[in-house]
């Protein structure tokens, strides 16, 4: 069974299954160097066809993510949806005329624009992968759309409910899809059925999208930085920006189960109205207030359904749940038996879901078994011709055990970069394509954010803990103690007195941690190099992020890696078993 999975917009991926294995998954931002691309994967897709010919050439079917695509560009969904700034104006100086008369001829008018849009776009990207295919097959009649959030429930349920037989209650949530935002649905025996749907327009995810651009950050990326200040600031000094935004969205008094506005216009176009209500509040207390505006609601949302269904085993999925925040929270609900979130659950995953429904349609199969999610491409490098083209920046050593030397070196507080195995998928980085560096002083933290990575100084860094050590470092709540306990940094943690260890990758304000919990059969290498660490130093913890500068995306191959060590002060980085080092004297180039 040979079955590509394709998504098209935000997140633009594509994923290849032959029999029950995924063969590839790939984003394409990692190719194009551009991140969070967003429009129609075909540089993904074309290195899947040159890769992978065989399998290309013998697909039983092509499983597209959304039946409704629009958006050719990151700058034309932009455009289209979201962000409009230009009706500021009319509010302020003609607010009675405008509100009164134009906005609905306007709101009618940008729907059907969207309608028209959605349905041109949605045929010309099928024309455009049959054009790909053309030489490997006809696949016209083999080509099947699937709705946007039911991808999102299938991606979660068939990839990391534990038992067929069990009921599971999935919720999706995001800015939208297929005229929906959020999904309630019941799984059980490969089945999924939907209960509940909020359509578009009364999202909570557009509330967050459109704060983040508001607060002068780029919506669809950095949403997580107005999670990780909001910890800093006391409740006390939020109420007031919350009480604001409970006046926009709540849940609908009716059946507690959709989520419903309180204002005219569509969450989708709320920016004009969050610069004039937030005016005066501070920019901190904004991102608090809508942080545990956010949690109360959403926590109050699983509370309805559960109560509702009497289901206790919980799956989500969808960018809201990319705020690890609000899924500590969910974790610790005492009416909640058990959770699991699909790692990096924005658009990008729904190539799973989409290819997941396939499987499942196909072969009859309840579940996909579902491994690690290092899935992209090796570093591929060729020892010789690195050598030649970086010779004058850097010097090649092949090493006999890298995993060893990287714990050693971490041990002599080196920081070091690591390329090697299998790409990871998504917004994390695994251990594969990271930055490693020992946390337990907190001076590391200035020396990776202004040496390489350029974070946000609010932001804490993360730590990659072994499955084996992780009590000694965190309280695991009794609801995620089924199955693998978060490999894919989905949840935050509390800490326990052993945080001295690492103090770096700690949140300094609540003492939380965005932990990758390392599973030795997902991980093996680093679960190898925490091995070795602790038997040096006693410690088993490291600080985990990406492999990139800031604003680019995570490395995918050797010549990504080499060109962030001779663009940062990166000391050095292991290629699979060649350890690169810049020459003496080398300077940075100044970017």
């Amino acid at each position: 069974m040979n079955i590509l999975g394709i998504n098209i917009g935000i997140g633009a991926s594509v994923c290849l299954i032959k029999g029950n294995e995924i063969i590839c998954a790939l984003q394409e931002e990692r190719i194009i160097r551009e991140k969070n691309y967003m429009g129609f994967p075909e540089k993904s897709l074309i290195y899947l066809c040159r890769t992978y010919p065989d399998i290309i050439s013998s697909l039983d079917a092509i499983g597209i993510a959304g039946t409704s695509i629009y958006g050719d560009s990151k700058e034309e969904f932009l455009k289209i949806y979201k962000y409009r700034d230009h009706e500021e104006n009319l509010i302020t100086s003609t607010k009675f005329v405008y509100e009164t008369f134009l906005r609905p001829h306007l709101s009618l008018f940008k729907k059907k624009l969207i309608k028209s849009n959605k349905s041109k776009s949605t045929c010309k990207f099928t024309k455009k992968i049959l054009e790909i295919l053309k030489e490997y097959g006809n696949y016209e009649k083999k080509i099947f759309n699937f709705n946007h959030h039911l991808c999102h429930a299938a991606t979660v349920y068939y990839s990391l409910a534990t038992n067929s037989a069990d009921k599971y209650l999935i919720f999706t949530l995001d800015g939208g899809g297929d005229n929906e935002c959020a999904t309630i649905s019941i799984a059980s025996n490969g089945h999924i059925k939907k209960i509940s749907a909020t359509k578009d327009g009364n999202s909570i995810g557009n509330l967050y999208s459109n704060t983040t651009y508001v607060l002068g950050f780029t919506p669809h990326e950095h949403e997580y930085k107005l999670m990780g200040l909001s910890s800093y600031v006391p409740k006390k000094h939020s109420e007031i920006a919350k009480n604001i935004y409970s006046q926009y969205l709540g849940l609908d008094k009716k059946n507690g189960l959709t989520f419903q506005r309180f204002i005219r216009e569509s969450t989708a176009n709320i920016s004009p109205r969050l610069r004039r209500d937030f005016k005066k509040i501070r920019f901190d207390n904004m991102a608090a207030g809508l942080q545990y505006f956010t949690e109360e609601l959403i926590i109050e949302w699983i509370k309805n359904a559960i109560q509702h269904t009497g289901i206790n085993k919980i799956l989500l999925s969808g960018g809201v749940f990319m705020n690890i925040k609000l899924n500590k929270l969910i974790s610790e609900l005492s009416e909640v038996k058990s959770v699991n979130v699909f790692p990096s659950c924005g658009d990008e995953s729904n190539v799973f879901g989409a290819s997941f429904l396939l499987f499942n349609k196909l072969t009859k199969n309840k579940l996909f078994p579902f491994g690690p999610y290092t899935l992209g491409p090796l570093p591929n490098i060729n020892l010789e011709e690195i050598k030649k083209k970086y010779s004058k920046h850097c010097t090649f050593t092949e090493v006999e055990n890298p995993n060893y030397e990287i714990a050693k070196s971490l041990s002599e507080g080196k920081i070091i970069g690591r390329c090697s195995g299998r790409m990871e998928f998504g917004a994390r980085a695994l251990g594969n394509r990271s930055i490693l560096a020992d946390p337990s002083s907190h001076e590391i933290v200035e020396r990776v954010n202004f040496l390489i990575k350029q974070r946000d100084f609010w932001m804490p860094f993360a730590p990659a803990i072994r499955k084996e050590d992780v009590n000694e470092y965190l309280k695991i709540p009794d609801s995620l103690k089924e199955g693998r306990i978060s490999p894919y940094m989905m949840f935050g943690f509390d800490t326990t007195h052993k945080r001295s260890d690492m103090v770096a990758t700690i949140h300094r304000s609540d003492k939380t941690a965005r932990c990758e919990i390392v599973h030795k059969e997902i991980a093996p290498d680093l679960h190898e190099i925490l091995t070795f660490f602790k038997k040096i130093t006693g410690r088993g913890v490291v600080m985990n992020t990406s492999l990139n500068i800031h604003g680019d995306p995570i490395a995918m191959d050797g010549d990504d890696a080499i060109e962030i060590l001779i663009n940062s002060d990166l000391e050095e980085i292991y290629i699979e078993n060649i350890l690169v080092k810049k020459n003496p004297g080398y300077k940075k180039v100044i970017l």
